[in-house]
């Protein structure tokens, strides 16, 4: 084969990985910058099942407003970044480029490459660093408090103890059934004080 041939077969994706639950403004500069490389743009969702508060869509709802969301662009679910590497291997793919924001995820991919699902998936694996300030808005964890993050965006200090969350949101529930039953109990009232005065007007009418 002459290498001309070599470097024609060549085939070459572009993609990322993320939640995308929901989608927001900082995915559309991310799917803008997959769409400034060269090669094929893809852009894969997490396949996991929505559980509240992180995830609130189910893997197919999101994939549907991610659709409707982004054009120009592949979108698809992938449990994982192998998965996902799987999928444009079997598409044909023979070289990737991935966008990252975390070193760990492109070392996953290189240790997968070949190995996953029992096939051969030899292909060449490259990895652009995504720009801190991408996405906008970022959460830089408040030193010495393991579940405090502070939002760059806002200044706003937020608390990621899923379990606090439930707790605070149970006791929110109990108020708001509190207050619920003290509107209906006042609305009895002023209902029973209307009867009565309209049974004293005709106990004094007849009089």
């Amino acid at each position: 084969m002459h290498l001309r041939q070599i470097f024609e077969d060549r085939k070459t994706a572009v993609f990322a990985l993320g939640r995308l639950n929901p989608a927001t403004i900082g995915h559309e500069r991310l799917v803008n910058k997959i769409k400034e490389q060269k090669g094929d743009p893809f852009l894969f969702l997490t396949d996991r099942p929505s559980k509240l508060p992180d995830d609130p869509l189910a893997p197919q709802e999101k994939l549907e407003w991610a659709q409707k969301s982004f054009d120009g662009i592949q979108i698809r679910l992938a449990k994982t970044i192998a998965t996902a590497a799987n999928q444009l291997y079997r598409l044909g793919y023979n070289e990737i480029t991935f966008l990252e924001g975390e070193d760990k995820l492109f070392n996953i991919l290189k240790n997968y490459n070949g190995v996953f699902d029992g096939k051969k998936g030899n292909y060449t694996e490259t990895s652009k660093t995504i720009p801190n300030n991408l996405y906008g808005k970022q959460k830089l964890r408040v030193e010495n408090f393991n579940d405090l993050v502070r939002d760059t965006e806002t200044n706003a200090i937020i608390n990621t103890n899923k379990s606090e969350y439930e707790l605070y949101m149970f006791r929110h529930r109990e108020r708001q059934e509190q207050s619920n039953q003290i509107r209906r109990t006042c609305r009895e009232i002023n209902s029973l004080k209307k009867e009565l005065f309209e049974i004293k007007k005709l106990i004094i009418e007849r009089e």
